[in-house]
């Protein structure tokens, strides 16, 4: 099962990140500019930008995974699917976008397998409402 995030609130997470001065390290890496997919109350997407004033980053959760709007024995199944039961974060580099033409009617979605995470661009109409 895909998890799904409307591209322009992608778009917006990458312009935060895009425009930051500073950046989250990820693990103790810097990774400069970038997405982080992150698992734990639901999964979401965030920037890895790094406010001076200390404000939090906004967070777009999937479509499939999100306690805001779903019961919690629904995302939590859904979360442990994807990610398993600990928390996690997995960092999304900018090239993985570079070859996608932006417009508002695309979805991004994340697969996850066994031994990778495979992301796409894909129309909504790929995908029921």
């Amino acid at each position: 099962m895909p998890l799904t995030f409307r591209w322009d609130d992608v778009r917006m997470l990458i312009n935060e990140s895009e425009l930051a001065d500073a950046h989250h390290p990820f693990y103790g890496l810097e990774t400069g500019p970038g997405l982080w997919l992150v698992g734990d109350r639901g999964v979401y997407l965030m920037s890895n930008a790094l406010f001076p004033d200390e404000r939090l980053n906004k967070v777009i959760f999937a479509d499939e995974c999100n306690p805001e709007k779903m019961e919690f024995s629904e995302w939590w199944e859904s979360k442990c699917h994807m990610f398993g039961e600990e928390d996690g974060v997995e960092f999304i580099p900018f090239a993985a976008f570079e070859s996608s033409e932006i417009q508002d009617e695309l979805n991004l979605s994340i697969i996850f397998s066994e031994d990778k995470v495979q992301i796409e661009i894909v129309h909504n109409s790929d995908f029921d409402d």
